[in-house]
């Protein structure tokens, strides 16, 4: 009767685990979220998503602590993450004095790992439910993008069959290709239990098993048509990486000779793996050249923000500094050549989170934030945690193409493997970091300030729906109304640059030109759109401030100079001002110039262009000249 007592109480207080875990799962859910009720629904989903589910976990937290009481074992991953984090945060709002969402976002994931690292900490099985629902996360990811590809769902983007929860295959790439190394590890590391007979206790492993092997298979099915090249490579960086971890004990344990004769053999296996490596990354590049072109651009540019401000910008504040220098190395002709004026483009970010990081925070946060990154690696490899350490290895190798860390999935999965690889209950005792208690009121504390940033940015659920209904009524008719309600949700929408460039032009198609480019100017400070320019150069157009137009057009000329509509743009400044001379010279460079795509809109520019030199022909040379465009960029600024 005892035992059957003990039974039921264990029964019951294992199911109590779990609910507190479930807060925690929910989190990890975050990836999966889209919200077709507000505008942006790929990105305002996950932050409405993650405000809502990280207060519930830090409660879930908080009991578990009091009804648990283990110590966390601290780890210099803690300490270097903390600093990386505060590091950021302060030196940001001291530049800009504004506490945005952005560095909301970037502390409450911070939170998020401390929870983490007193969850795993409180009950031995929480990391092992943690790696299976990152797992459950890329079959669920696996098969809504296999459902896209099959026009069951429909995509998030229509240039892209398949996109998952994101707005475009890129990330969704990613986030398969983080989830496989840890479904390659239970594959490997779970198989030896078909070798015994089948038992009845062991069921959740068997289930657990081939819940991993169909997500490694369907990954690897889907993951080629997302045609993310980064995805593939941190795919098979991620992988390889457990399975090396996986076969290196098996190889210590033979007898001298066979490891002799296993040095020789792996020996030529690697070189083949290398050639073979170099080739696939070789055929990667020329797949899709012009893109791979255009991203060294960006690294190249990103290198001189870098070395002009060595302490960091402060965060989010990449696309600003990456435009002004881009005008400056084209103003200047720097460009090696033609071929990088045709792949230029105006990115939110340098697809290498490395350099953004190196741009924004600066060379030392950037040795701290590797420094903790490969230490949690090998952290993970001492503790026997190939699946976490794996998939951090290809979340890593994933940041140096593409820009993980400015959307919040990954940060809040990178904060789980971090957790998962340090917080390991394998260390033995002689290597254990120093054990603490995490105070309650340190935590209550977390709570609190998570609290009041929530409660802070509540208004944006309701501000990113009413964008979505002023999207949906988008006409002339409404403009007014449709001015009163951006100018409402300004407030909370400011961060969005697709939110102030439909403010802007709303106000530019009410005449309210200088209204319309006080918006745009703020638009500069997250975009490097060339777009903003041509808005902002028709609104001095509309004033009569010729020489503020020109500047604006030419601008925009100058960041991405396969662009035919600024020249168009400048054409007919030229011909309202009537300056035959310059608009001669646009004309020439508009009719020879060819565009990176062709489209009936750069056919009808030609053409209209084509027309105007025919008229011109006779009289060019009476000509009234606007002022140089040197002097006119720096009055612009």
């Amino acid at each position: 009767m005892e035992i059957e007592c003990k039974k039921i109480q264990d029964g019951i207080k294992g199911i109590g685990n779990i609910l507190l875990l479930l807060p925690l799962l929910a989190v990890l859910c975050t990836a999966l979220i889209v919200n077709d009720d507000l505008a942006n629904p790929t990105v305002s989903g996950k932050y409405v998503w993650f405000g809502i589910a990280l207060p519930v976990c830090m409660l879930s937290g908080l009991l578990a602590l009091l009804l648990k009481r283990k110590a966390v074992r601290l780890s210099p991953v803690d300490w270097l993450l903390t600093a990386f984090c505060f590091w950021g945060i302060g030196r940001t709002f001291f530049l800009t004095g504004e506490f945005s969402l952005r560095l909301s976002l970037f502390f409450m994931v911070w939170v998020f790992y401390v929870v983490c690292r007193l969850m795993f900490a409180q009950v031995i099985y929480y990391q092992k439910i943690a790696q299976i629902s990152l797992v459950a996360v890329g079959l669920f990811g696996a098969l809504w993008g296999t459902g896209q590809l099959h026009g069951y769902f429909p995509s998030q983007h229509s240039l892209f069959p398949t996109t998952g929860s994101f707005y475009n295959s890129g990330p969704y790439g990613g986030l398969l290709s983080v989830t496989l190394p840890i479904a390659v590890y239970y594959v490997l590391n779970d198989f030896q239990i078909f070798n015994r007979r089948f038992e009845w206790k062991h069921l959740l492993r068997y289930i657990g098993w081939g819940m991993c092997a169909i997500t490694l298979l369907i990954i690897v099915t889907i993951l080629p048509s997302t045609l993310s090249r980064g995805a593939w490579i941190a795919s098979l960086c991620g992988s390889g990486w457990v399975v090396f971890c996986h076969l290196l004990p098996k190889m210590k344990n033979k007898p001298g000779n066979a490891i002799q004769k296993d040095r020789k053999r792996t020996g030529l296996i690697f070189a083949l793996l290398v050639i073979a490596f170099v080739a696939f990354v070789s055929g990667v590049y020329h797949l899709k050249k012009d893109s791979a072109d255009g991203r060294l651009l960006m690294w190249k540019v990103a290198s001189g923000i870098i070395k002009e401000h060595p302490q960091g910008i402060g965060i989010g504040r990449f696309p600003y500094y990456y435009g002004e220098y881009q005008v400056r190395y084209f103003y200047d002709n720097k460009a090696v050549h033609s071929h990088e004026e045709l792949v230029a483009g105006s990115p939110e970010y340098a697809f290498n989170e490395y350099l953004q990081i190196g741009v924004e925070h600066g060379i030392i946060p950037l040795i701290v934030f590797l420094s903790l990154s490969v230490y949690a690696v090998y952290v993970g490899f001492k503790n026997r945690e190939h699946g976490p350490s794996g998939a951090l290895v290809s979340l890593l190798c994933f940041a140096f193409f593409s820009y993980p860390f400015s959307l919040l999935p990954f940060p809040i999965v990178y904060a789980v493997l971090l957790a998962l690889c340090v917080n390991s209950n394998k260390a033995s005792s002689a290597t254990a970091p120093k054990q603490a208690i995490i105070p309650t009121g340190f935590l209550l504390a977390l709570f609190v300030s998570v609290l009041l940033l929530i409660h802070q940015r509540y208004p944006i659920y309701e501000a990113y729906r009413e964008w979505k209904i002023a999207r949906m009524l988008n006409n002339s008719a409404i403009d007014d109304k449709q001015a009163l309600n951006f100018q409402l949700y300004y407030l909370y929408l400011k961060h969005e640059s697709s939110f102030l460039f439909e403010y802007a032009q709303c106000l530019n198609r009410l005449g309210r030109h200088q209204e319309s480019n006080r918006i745009l100017t703020e638009m500069k400070n997250i975009s490097c759109d060339p777009m903003i320019d041509n808005v902002m150069g028709r609104n001095f157009q509309s004033m009569k401030q010729y020489g503020q137009a020109e500047a604006c057009f030419r601008r925009s000329c100058l960041m991405v100079p396969s662009r035919l509509y600024p020249h168009y743009l400048l054409m007919k400044l030229y011909k309202e001002h009537r300056d035959t001379v310059k608009m001669k010279k646009t004309i020439i460079t508009l009719l020879e110039k060819e565009p990176k795509v062709n489209s009936p809109a750069i056919k009808q520019m030609k053409e209209e262009a084509a027309e105007f030199n025919r008229r011109l022909t006779p009289r060019c040379s009476t000509a009234q000249a606007l002022p140089s465009f040197k002097g006119r960029m720096e009055t612009a600024k």
